[in-house]
């Protein structure tokens, strides 16, 4: 008997060791003291409220869930509304971080205010997150709270790790009324890159959004590859804007970029953002980086190409190609609005070709025009930069072939006696001799001298 006693004792045992373990090992409905340390947190579930409470001024709750899907995550806090002089004041400061230990979200509630929510941050499935209750104001009794996390399923996010162009997200652009959004989150050095593939040449725009209850400072970069010096691909700059923490919109300027993949770097401060870029298609746009007789972008005749001066150094280069029968072009720049800018026709050398034409246009004159005479056969560069403009100015370049008959080269001066020579004589006289004929000029004089004739004898009787 004794020794079947002792065997139950054991099982009971075993039994109560797994059921301990078990119940560590669910998610709580409530905090589990202690839970100071990340190493300790009580476990919840997404979707699930977790109860809780602060004791002492020093009191520390952590917290851990596991995401339960890719996608946008947030944390609320819940707590009865406190009354009184101090209800005004910070009662709770809430952080959440990865595992890593790196902050993804950080805000506080205050007594009056029921519930609170963190900046929305991005989640990969599976991975922890811990969250971080203290007291933030001074302690006068216990107060408590409950603490919710949710993920948002189905949308576009980041997947860590992206801190590279190599590493970077497929970013699908947008198109006209058909906005495409990807969320992302920045956490303390963090970087991330996103990489879109537009199907031709066109021009594309960046947009910034701060989203998130706080608002951080956000910067966005537009880069393209090009070859490096040692024949190797490196990435140039583009374009860049930089949302700040007071902006919830930050859209960029339209550049043209080339067909192929471009790479967008988000840095700036913690917090989270949504990004997307615009793309519409247009062969007849600047593809950056257009600044050398190398890079220069090709000309279409007759059809305007449209282009932006995106700082007070940025230069943008064109090339066209003069045949051997040319007569002469006429180079027109537009502008959209009053600045001022420098103006080159250059040839392959990169010699200048004419003076350079300073421009400066106004409100109520925004062209300029270079008009050339033929040019001698081969490739010619339209160089533009700024005066004194400010940034991204827009403008446009046209260049028209001319006419044979609009440059026709006049005849060499001759003297008088050469042009009478020259006269066609024999041609003349058959004209006059037609004209005399036409009109009966010898019926004609006959029929006047018989006049005067009589008119004489008139007279002559009447003297006589």
């Amino acid at each position: 008997m004794k020794k079947v006693k002792s065997i139950l004792s054991l099982l009971l045992a075993i039994l109560m060791v797994a059921g301990c373990m078990a119940t560590a090992s669910a998610a709580a409905d409530g905090e589990v003291e202690d839970n100071g340390s990340i190493a300790t947190a009580t476990k919840f579930t997404v979707g699930t409220k977790i109860d809780g409470g602060l004791e002492s001024a020093d009191d520390v709750d952590y917290y851990k869930f596991t995401a339960t899907s890719a996608g946008l995550a947030y944390v609320k806090i819940d707590h009865a509304v406190i009354t009184g002089s101090d209800s005004s004041a910070t009662y709770f400061n809430i952080v959440v971080t990865n595992e890593e230990e790196v902050v993804v979200a950080d805000f506080s509630s205050t007594g009056n205010s029921a519930s609170d929510e963190s900046n929305s941050f991005t989640v990969s499935k599976d991975e922890v997150y811990y969250v971080k209750v203290t007291m933030g104001r001074v302690y006068n009794g216990a107060v408590s709270y409950s603490i919710t996390a949710a993920v948002e399923k189905n949308v576009n996010t980041e997947s860590e790790p992206n801190n590279t162009a190599q590493e970077a997200d497929v970013l699908a652009y947008s198109e006209k009324d058909v906005p495409k959004n990807y969320y992302g989150s920045l956490s303390e050095n963090d970087v991330d890159y996103f990489v879109i593939t537009t199907p031709s040449t066109g021009v594309v725009n960046l947009y910034l959004y701060n989203d998130s209850v706080k608002k951080s400072k956000f910067n966005a970069t537009l880069m393209t590859w090009v070859e490096g010096k040692e024949g190797t691909q490196e990435l140039e700059e583009v374009t860049s804007i930089t949302i700040e923490a007071t902006e919830s919109t930050k859209i960029g300027p339209s550049v043209g970029v080339p067909a192929g993949k471009h790479i967008i770097k988000i840095d700036g401060e913690v917090g989270s953002y949504r990004t997307r870029v615009l793309f519409r298609n247009n062969a007849s746009v600047e593809t950056e980086n257009n600044d050398s007789l190398l890079l220069a972008d090709d000309l279409t005749f007759k059809t305007a190409c449209k282009a932006t001066i995106d700082e007070k150094t940025d230069v943008d280069v064109f090339e066209f190609n003069a045949p051997a029968d040319n007569a002469g072009y006429e180079i027109l720049f537009t502008a959209t609005n009053s600045a001022q800018w420098e103006i080159r026709l250059l040839n392959s050398d990169g010699e200048a070709v004419k003076d350079a034409l300073h421009v400066t246009t106004t409100d109520s004159n925004k062209n300029a025009k270079i008009d050339t005479d033929k040019l001698k056969e081969g490739a010619y560069y339209v160089r533009v930069s700024a005066g004194e403009t400010h940034d991204s100015e827009l403008y446009s370049i046209t260049v028209t072939p001319k006419a044979a008959s609009e440059n026709k080269e006049p005849e060499e001066e001759k003297n008088l006696f050469d042009r009478i020579k020259d006269l066609d004589w024999g041609g003349l006289w058959d004209n006059f001799s037609g004209w005399i004929e036409e009109i009966n000029f010898f019926g004609m004089l006959s029929s006047l001298s018989a006049s005067i004739i009589r008119i004489i004898t008139y007279f002559i009787s009447v003297i006589g």
